[in-house]
C-alpha cells in the first residue's frame, strides 16, 4: 500500500468506528531535522554524515527499530545499516537483511505489463476484462471497459479496497491488533465482489490509489502463464536483472535473515516497537503487494530504471515512469505513471520518480533523480506512515551533485 493513502483506507473502512472506540489514543511523533546539512555535504561530500544524522535519531528515540538505506551518488553505491532485526534481540539489521517492501512490488508489476504490451501480448489500453480469470463477467459497463493502463496508473476508478461489511471489519481489526486485514481475502471473493459492484463512469479519468486495482492486474497477467503472474514477474524481471534475494516465498534460511516487522505509527492499539504479524496475500495478488527483497536488488533495479545499468528491459521501464493522471498526493503536485510518481523535491527543485509502500509492519521507498543521477532506497522494519527520511535524503543528494556541475 502506498503510504501517502493508508488513511484514506481507514477513513473508508474503520475510522467512523474506530475513532468513537480509540477517541485520541494515537500519537504520531515529531520528526527532528538532522544537524548536517547540506553546507556538510558540500564541505566534505561525507554521503555517511548526511544519511548517519538523518537515520541515527530514528534509531535512537524509537521511532524505528532497523533501517537499511542504499544510495548511488555518481559511480559509487553505498549501503548503511541502522538499528535491529527484532526489538527483542541485539541482532544488528545488515546490507543481507531481507524486508517485505509492500507496494514497491507493484512498480515491478507495471514493468511486466509494459514488457508484456512491448511483445504484444497485452495491449495497454485494451480493456482488462478480456483477461478476466474464468472468464468472469461483470455487470458493470465501466468494469468491463476498464483498460490495463488505468488499473496501473490508479485512475481506473475503483475504491483503494472492495467496500464491503468483510473487509471493512478486517481493517478494524488491523487498527487493534495488527492482524493482516487481507487475511481470507482471494481472488474468487475479489471477483465475486466485482461481478456485482456498480461502478459509475463519469467519463473523467482521475487519479484514486487502488489496491483493488493492482490486484486486478496480477490477477488478469497471470492468465498468461498457468502458474500465474508471480512466474512470469520472476522469469521477465527479476532474473533477467539478477536480483537473488527478490522472492516471493521464503525457504527457511530467507526467514532466518527477514527484518521482524513492527509497529509505529500503526496499528493505533499496539505499542511502537512491537512486532507485528506479516500481510500474507492470496499468492495470485502477490506480485501487487507480497514481495520480499533488499536494499542491495532494489538499488540494482533503481539503477537499471535510470539507466546507469543497461539491460534489455530499460524502453519497458521508460514506459512506466511516464505520467498518465495528475494527482495531489500530501500537498503535492504529482504525476502518476505505470506504478510510479513523479513529483518536485523542495529544496533541489528538480523532478523526482518514485515508488514507497506500507505493508504490516514495514514501510519503503526508493526514487531517483535523472538530472543528478542519484538514486535512494530506504527500507524499514517499522510502520511510519511518511517518507521523510527517503524524500530529504534524496533531495539533498540531488542539490549536492548539482551544485558542483554536470555529472560525468
Amino acid at each position: 500500500m502506498k503510504k501517502g493513502i493508508v488513511w484514506q483506507t481507514l477513513l473508508w473502512h474503520a475510522v467512523p468506528i474506530a475513532a468513537l472506540l480509540l477517541g485520541g489514543c494515537a500519537h504520531v511523533p515529531v520528526r527532528q531535522e538532522p544537524a548536517v546539512s547540506l553546507e556538510c555535504l558540500r564541505k566534505t561530500g561525507d554521503v555517511k554524515a548526511v544519511i548517519d544524522a538523518l537515520a541515527v535519531p530514528l534509531i535512537q528515540h524509537g521511532l524505528s527499530v532497523g533501517m537499511v538505506v542504499a544510495v548511488t551518488v555518481d559511480d559509487r553505491d553505498q549501503v548503511f545499516s541502522y538499528g535491529r532485526k527484532d526489538s527483542r534481540s541485539p541482532a544488528p539489521v545488515t546490507d543481507d537483511t531481507i524486508f517485505a517492501v509492500g507496494s514497491l512490488s507493484k512498480s515491478f508489476l507495471c514493468t511486466l505489463l509494459a514488457l508484456l504490451a512491448e511483445g504484444g501480448r497485452v495491449s495497454l489500453d485494451a480493456p482488462a476484462s478480456g483477461l478476466f480469470p474464468g472468464g468472469r463477467q461483470v455487470q458493470s459497463e465501466r468494469i468491463r471497459q476498464m483498460t490495463f493502463r488505468e488499473l496501473a496508473s490508479h485512475s481506473s476508478g475503483l475504491p483503494i479496497e472492495a467496500p464491503t461489511l468483510g473487509v471493512g471489519c478486517r481493517w478494524l481489526r488491523y487498527l487493534a491488533t495488527g492482524r493482516s486485514p487481507y487475511e481470507g481475502f482471494t481472488q474468487e471473493r475479489l471477483f465475486d465482489f466485482l461481478s456485482e459492484y456498480r461502478l459509475k463512469d463519469t467519463g473523467r479519468r482521475e487519479y484514486a490509489y487502488s489496491n483493488l486495482g493492482m490486484g486486478i492486474l496480477s490477477c488478469c497477467l497471470g492468465q498468461l502463464d498457468s502458474g500465474g503472474c508471480e512466474p512470469l514477474l520472476v522469469s521477465k524481471v527479476i532474473e533477467p536483472l539478477g536480483l537473488t534475494n527478490t522472492i516471493f516465498n521464503l525457504t527457511y534460511a530467507e526467514k532466518q535473515r527477514l527484518a521482524m516487522g513492527h509497529a509505529g505509527d500503526l496499528p493505533l492499539l499496539v505499542r511502537r516497537d512491537q512486532p507485528v504479524d506479516e500481510w500474507i496475500f492470496d499468492p495470485r495478488f502477490a506480485p501487487a503487494g507480497g514481495m520480499y527483497s533488499t536494499a542491495g536488488d532494489l538499488l540494482t533495479y533503481l539503477k537499471a530504471n535510470m539507466g546507469k545499468i543497461r539491460t534489455p528491459l530499460y524502453h519497458a521501464m521508460t514506459v512506466t515512469h511516464q505520467p498518465h493522471v495528475k494527482a495531489r498526493i500530501k500537498g503535492r503536485d504529482e504525476q502518476v505513471g505505470l506504478g510510479w510518481f513523479t513529483t518536485e523535491l523542495p529544496f533541489s527543485q528538480t523532478e523526482c520518480v518514485y515508488s514507497d509502500g506500507l505493508i504490516g509492519g514495514y514501510v519503503t521507498f526508493m526514487g531517483f533523480d535523472s538530472q543528478s543521477r542519484v538514486g535512494v532506497v530506504v527500507l524499514e522494519n517499522c510502520c511510519n506512515l511518511d517518507d521523510h527520511m527517503g524524500f530529504t535524503l534524496l533531495d539533498r543528494l540531488a542539490a549536492y551533485v548539482s551544485s558542483r556541475g554536470p555529472t560525468k
